[in-house]
């Protein structure tokens, strides 16, 4: 299971309040090798309060993929999303995902934001993530970035 860090990608500025954070993954720039192997699209820091989360697949794969977003820095994590199909075609405009308005995620250690591959591997298509955050002050410092594969 390989993994690559695109934390450098994410549009994010932590600042006390509220702010957003998004991802926009192009697959043609940086593919999935195998089913198993994830991205990680954006640190997330302890006491961050998750209120919102919304995804889309504005370009469409021709993989025959089924793939998962959520908290976790192994991928595991299924917070935002348990299943999205890549090649469907019905997902070009934002869909809710599980963490909403009454069903929030409060980050309880650093971790990061992950898009999973369950199926197969997946060379082309464009999937983004967008996230609603509150921070308090203490709470809204930069998150690392990093660009590596391991």
């Amino acid at each position: 299971m390989a993994h690559t860090h695109l934390e450098h990608l994410a549009m994010v500025n932590p600042e006390p309040g509220i702010f957003k954070l998004y991802c926009k993954i192009d697959f043609a720039e940086y593919p999935l090798a195998a089913a198993a192997d994830y991205h990680v699209l954006a640190k997330l820091l302890k006491n961050w309060i998750i209120l919102d989360s919304y995804w889309k697949i504005p370009t469409d794969s021709t993989a025959a993929n089924t793939m998962r977003i959520g908290t976790t820095y192994t991928g595991a994590g299924t917070e935002i999303v348990t299943a999205m199909d890549v090649d469907a075609g019905s997902q070009t405009g934002w869909t809710q995902g599980t963490i909403k308005p009454g069903a929030i995620e409060i980050v309880n250690a650093d971790s990061y934001l992950t898009l999973y591959s369950i199926t197969t591997a997946m060379s082309d298509g464009i999937v983004e993530v967008l996230l609603l955050i509150a921070a308090g002050v203490d709470e809204s410092a930069p998150a690392d970035r990093v660009a590596v594969t391991s």
